[in-house]
């Protein structure tokens, strides 16, 4: 996904797509994920499931903040996900409808 990066960068790209699925991807880096989690701000539908590794609090809360037009997130299987970023992505994306959190044990019904 190395020649993807540059579209990612510049939100004048990013800002265009409307669904990612990053599924089960390998070789993707850290830095790329939170390019897009800054920069695909019309984002509408993001497949990160399987990325247990990369998926983290920090950038669920990044997705929450700039995202805010996110309907469907997918983060099964990412084990490091825990409530306090669930909770942010739920106050800040008013559009989201569906969200997939089986395999992930961190969680709770604090939200």
């Amino acid at each position: 996904l190395d020649p993807f990066q540059s579209v990612f960068e510049k939100s004048e790209f990013a800002c265009k797509y409307e669904s990612i699925s990053l599924s089960a991807c390998r070789n993707i880096s850290p830095n790329l994920l939170s390019k897009i989690a800054v920069n695909c701000i019309n984002l509408k539908k993001l497949d990160l499931s399987g990325l247990n590794q990369l998926v983290d609090n920090t950038l669920i809360e990044l997705i929450a903040h700039n995202m805010t037009k996110l309907e469907c997130l997918d983060i099964k299987g990412c084990k490091n996900v825990t409530d306090d970023s669930i909770c942010i992505l739920a106050k800040r994306c008013f559009y989201l409808r569906v969200i997939v959190l089986s395999g992930i044990c961190l969680l709770t019904d604090k939200c």
